[in-house]
């Protein structure tokens, strides 16, 4: 059955409940018009009117008046005349929109598509007939992130994979699919950052009478809402009616409540019908499908299935399923971030004064009567039928004027110029370079004196070791930066890793050699972020399969390659976010050099020395920066007890997340880097950028502070587990 057969199986579906539910709505609608006289009792059932007030926050003392007086009870509980909103219902608005995405689908029937939204870190939810099985599943992905800057300038959505392997349910009668989405994207994106809706079991989120709103990609069209004018008229068994602007392409959209709580699925519009069953179009003829688009029928009002029907039946589902199916839909009931923190996930380096400026609302008023409201979502509210208001997300800290299609800066302006080299002080006495004495009294207060007192065989103490090191680099890693050229441009290059003279210097090279100025390092990366947006740009408007697409855009970042050296490569931790942005292990690099080394190992050649230019080797390449082979190895020229001491760190912080596979990093790789740091101990350089690093993220290298401890703790133990 092809996608618009299942989409109008469901149409035809929810027209006949709508229909037979006819002389109810009357009935409610006679109870509503009644105003504060009306009996609540004969528009919703008293529990779920209860469970609404529950929602809401309402006293059991209040609760209670609603059997007692029932005035009290429509004027406070269905609210069906008060159109006064608190701001913040525009903010949560903006914040929760990032949760929602538009799936596109690919299938043996046809493309097409759909809108999905999160229901928990892992987990997306949308109808049945967008992704009916898991094979459709696989060949999907959803964007999330699709909207209009300006008119005709849409961002370039953020996209990822299904993985139906991991989780995958799906019911045609109730049109519901839940399915697993991977959790970072090749491209380095957490999907959990995009925020979730928490899947409230309880009845009564919605009554009949209250507005709905519905954050939708209509027709696959950038992100929209629909708010304010959208009242629920009936509920009948599993599902809700409300009268909304919905398009095809609006199937699995989230209805909200007020309060921003996901209160229906929505999946099929009520189409206008004669006497015989066949639907009509807005001036009463009869739609012809062979003919007319969808889109031409008179719509009516919409349905959608209650969440707390789709909560019951997966519930019941899973009774007798396997305890990790369990575990990943019990995350649908954790509470999602906060607004606040939603609106901020873009960046982590704001002030107070940045987020009041961004959350202020400015209101223009548009030469065709629509209010554009800028919070940072914007919000186009026109007054007549079937107005559509758009959103769209300035990126967070820039104006929409500077925003690039993937977030980055599309020109640099001599203002940002002169941020740049304001972040750029020279070392003096108003500034040292390295405080000795200070840092002295912060690696004091840092370590806790039970790291002296560990008790047991040698065996035991350095795996003891290892736990109570990680725990304290884990826990104290208070500010992890994820946005990665913030991380480059604001911490590693204006201050973290110059060196006293002031400038950079290439991890690899010998001394002397490879010296950078920091603003025009950054000024340099920039201009390479620049081409790679372009170039982006570009592709994400070519005609390509999704894999070629990913494979393009692979090929593409590999290519133009910064000045910024992981020296755990990004590949072997799959470009999870915060590892990705850690200064600890993050060193100025020469782009040439960075691409030569790429993702290798560290080795020690034997016979290797950079100082003797007549060293020949088989299968070794020779390079400004060090050796490399044909089995995936790599000996830098220099640094090499530095980024001995930033991979140990790595294996500390990031335990099980690299290491074991006897090529990236084996037990015998720890024996070279143990033998390099103790070799090339940490010197005033390293001493700087562990005390600089500490202010910004909170935690500390403890081999450049304690040296010695490197003989007392198993690294092994961060390998990843078999």
């Amino acid at each position: 059955m092809a996608l618009l057969d299942r989409q109008i199986k469901q149409i035809q579906q929810a027209g006949i409940r709508y229909a037979q539910d006819a002389t109810n709505r009357e009935k409610t609608q006679k109870e509503l018009d009644k105003g504060i006289h009306g009996d609540p009792f004969k528009i919703d059932a008293p529990d779920r009117i209860a469970s609404n007030c529950r929602i809401r926050g309402f006293r059991e003392t209040e609760i209670n008046k609603v059997y007692t007086n029932k005035t009290f009870a429509l004027e406070r509980i269905i609210g069906a005349n008060n159109e006064l909103m608190d701001i913040t219902f525009l903010y949560k608005g903006a914040a929760i929109s990032r949760s929602v995405g538009r799936v596109v689908i690919q299938s043996a029937e046809g493309n097409g598509f759909g809108t999905g939204f999160m229901v928990s870190p892992r987990l997306l939810m949308t109808n049945n007939h967008v992704l009916k099985n898991r094979q459709t599943a696989s060949n999907s992905f959803i964007q999330f992130g699709y909207y209009e800057l300006t008119p005709g300038n849409t961002q370039p959505p953020v996209q990822f994979r299904f993985e139906p392997g991991t989780f995958f349910m799906t019911d045609e009668a109730l049109d519901f699919t839940l399915v697993a989405v991977q959790p970072v994207n090749a491209n380095g994106d957490a999907v959990e950052e995009r925020g979730w809706n928490q899947l409230h079991p309880a009845s009564g989120k919605a009554l009949v009478g209250h507005r709905v709103n519905i954050i939708q990609h209509p027709s696959g069209e950038p992100l929209q809402l629909s708010i304010r004018q959208n009242k629920v008229v009936r509920l009948p068994e599993s599902f809700l009616h409300y009268e909304t602007d919905t398009q095809r392409g609006s199937s699995g959209s989230p209805v909200y409540n007020d309060h921003w709580q996901v209160a229906a699925l929505h999946h099929a519009g009520v189409p206008d019908m004669d006497a015989n069953g066949n639907y009509l179009l807005t001036d009463g003829s009869i739609w012809n499908r062979s003919t007319q688009d969808i889109s031409n029928i008179n719509w009516v009002a919409n349905e959608g299935i209650r969440i707390s029907q789709i909560v019951s039946h997966v519930e019941s589902q899973l009774s007798t399923a396997p305890q990790s199916q369990k575990d990943i839909f019990a995350q649908t009931q954790l509470p999602p971030p906060s607004f606040l923190d939603l609106i901020s996930a873009q960046s982590n380096s704001w002030t107070a004064d940045d987020t009041e400026q961004v959350l202020a609302p400015r209101m223009v008023m548009g030469d065709d009567g629509v209010a554009h409201w800028t919070i940072p979502l914007q919000i186009s509210v026109g007054v007549g039928q079937g107005q559509m208001p758009a959103i769209s997300h300035p990126t967070r800290g820039e104006s929409p004027a500077s925003a690039s299609p993937t977030g980055g800066l599309v020109s640099v302006s001599n203002a940002d110029i002169e941020r740049f080299k304001e972040s750029i002080k020279p070392f003096g006495p108003d500034n040292p370079y390295y405080d000795a004495e200070a840092d002295k009294a912060a690696i004091k207060a840092y370590y806790p004196e039970s790291l002296d007192n560990i008790e047991g065989s040698s065996r035991k103490k350095s795996k003891a070791m290892f736990d109570m090191l990680s725990d304290l680099l884990i826990n104290t890693h208070q500010t992890q930066l994820t946005n990665y050229k913030r991380t480059r441009w604001d911490h590693l290059y204006p201050l973290v890793d110059r060196k006293e003279a002031g400038h950079l210097h290439s991890i690899y090279a010998k001394p002397n050699d490879q010296i950078f100025d920091p603003l025009e390092t950054i000024l340099n990366e920039v201009e390479l972020e620049m081409e790679l947006e372009a170039r982006t740009k570009e592709l994400m408007q070519m005609e390509l399969s999704r894999e070629d697409l990913q494979s393009e855009l692979d090929l593409l970042e590999s290519s133009t390659p910064f000045n910024c050296e992981h020296v755990v490569p990004q590949s072997w931790f799959n470009k999870h976010k915060v590892p990705k942005c850690d200064l600890h292990h993050l060193f100025t690099c020469e782009s040439g050099c960075n691409s030569f080394r790429s993702n290798l190992a560290y080795f020690d050649f034997e016979g290797f020395d950079p100082e003797d230019s007549s060293v020949s080797m088989d299968e070794a390449e020779r390079d400004a920066c060090g050796f490399r082979d044909g089995e995936n190895r790599f000996e830098p020229n220099a640094g090499k007890g530095t980024v001995a001491r930033a991979t140990l760190y790595f294996l500390l912080r990031y335990r099980g997340e690299i290491g074991g596979d006897g090529v990236r990093l084996s037990s015998e790789s720890i024996k070279t880097l143990i033998q390099w740091h103790n070799s090339f101990p940490p010197n005033e350089y390293e001493k700087h950028r562990n005390a600089t690093i500490f202010t910004v993220q909170g935690n500390r290298n403890p081999l450049i502070d304690f040296p010695e401890w490197i003989e007392k703790i198993d690294f092994t133990q961060g390998f990843v587990k078999p």
